[in-house]
């Protein structure tokens, strides 16, 4: 599945709405759900997780993402951001770390695991649905803690409330998306 072609995200989109991963409401024109967590979604697939990472994959390629390790936020990104490293390693031969975060009560609360990464480094934050962008701002929060820099967040879904806004203007986060509500207005309306 290309990302890049219409008829790829169709494909996708299709796929996600036929196992209830996503809910597109057609009258608000607007993603309503999105249920794309593999522990809280047993219809998400480990085959549909790697469709998905490939996308993912290639969305950073169509980009020219340049990051020296991913990190997710908890729970839902991880075991997209575990998929895109299998991905790279697999196409690129690179073996990059995965930073692993804790999640505290309501947000990612602290750095887990982070390997020998110097400061500076550049981290691509991965996850599955972004909604007003809390989680990905205290991710960030973390990160510049611990001196390491975090200009992308990419997201499964975007259901464009007001998080892509929030880390764009607010946090100078770049925000990339497989699926977001014009898309779904653009291949369904």
């Amino acid at each position: 599945m290309e990302l890049c072609s219409r008829e790829g995200l169709s494909e996708l989109c299709q796929e996600l709405l036929a196992i209830g991963a996503i809910t597109y409401d057609r009258r608000q024109k607007q993603l309503e759900r999105a249920a794309l967590n593999p522990h809280d979604n047993s219809l998400v697939n480990s085959r549909l997780v790697n469709t998905i990472a490939e996308l993912m994959y290639e969305r950073t390629v169509e980009h020219h993402l340049e990051y020296d390790a991913v990190t997710s936020i908890p729970n839902g990104g991880n075991v997209y951001a575990e998929g895109l490293l299998r991905v790279i390693a697999e196409r690129d031969g690179r073996q990059l770390p995965m930073i692993r975060l804790q999640k505290g009560t309501d947000y990612p609360e602290r750095i887990l695991d982070h390997a020998a990464l110097q400061p500076g480094s550049r981290v691509l934050i991965v996850d599955d649905v972004l909604r007003y962008g809390a989680n990905a701002v205290e991710t960030l929060r973390i990160l510049a803690g611990a001196q390491y820099r975090a200009g992308v967040a990419l997201f499964v879904a975007d259901f464009e409330w007001s998080g892509s806004e929030c880390l764009s203007k607010q946090h100078a986060c770049s925000v990339l998306s497989l699926i977001n509500s014009s898309l779904m207005r653009s291949l369904y309306s």
